[in-house]
């Protein structure tokens, strides 16, 4: 039972219409010229999954971060220990933090990669 549910997250079918949001999202994003990044912890990269599937996702879907676990959180998005030992690890304190961070560090990758272009 438990694959089938994973499995059904994975493909989007237990997100019922979120190919159409991922599509308006992506949509939005290319005619406002803005990229996009996911930092997800429960849906395990199905939200980036979703907003990979329409036409021309490349040009506004920069990348993502799947931080599950908290050693995750702290290692790839800079979450300090701290946070994570006073809330819990889906903590709406700790996920604004994720999400800030994940946002910080696209931007330095993008500004790292300016240097080489």
């Amino acid at each position: 039972m438990a694959e089938n549910v994973n499995r059904k997250a994975f493909d989007g079918s237990a997100l019922p219409g979120i190919d159409v949001l991922a599509e308006r999202l992506i949509a939005t994003a290319r005619s406002a010229q803005i990229q996009l990044v996911t930092v997800e912890s429960c849906t395990v990269g199905a939200m980036a999954q979703a907003l990979s599937r329409p036409s021309g996702a490349a040009l506004a879907l920069a990348g993502g971060f799947v931080t599950y676990t908290k050693a995750a959180k702290e290692k790839l998005v800079g979450v300090p220990g701290s946070l994570l030992a006073e809330y819990t690890a889906v903590h709406a304190q700790v996920c604004v933090f994720e999400a800030d961070r994940g946002l910080r560090r696209r931007v330095m990758y993008e500004q790292i990669l300016d240097c080489w272009r």
